[in-house]
């Protein structure tokens, strides 16, 4: 999860002086996050 901190704080660092940057940061840390979802939940399977 301390990834998922990490990237999140890049994310809030992007929201007013460039854009682009921070759809980067936000799609990174939506893909940590669903990572982290499926190791932890026994009843998500991969598809």
């Amino acid at each position: 999860m301390a990834g998922f901190a990490r990237v999140r704080r890049k994310v809030e660092e992007f929201v007013y002086p460039d854009p682009r940057t921070l759809c980067l940061y936000t799609r990174r840390t939506l893909e940590l996050l669903v990572q982290w979802l499926y190791r932890h939940d026994a009843a998500l399977k991969l598809p």
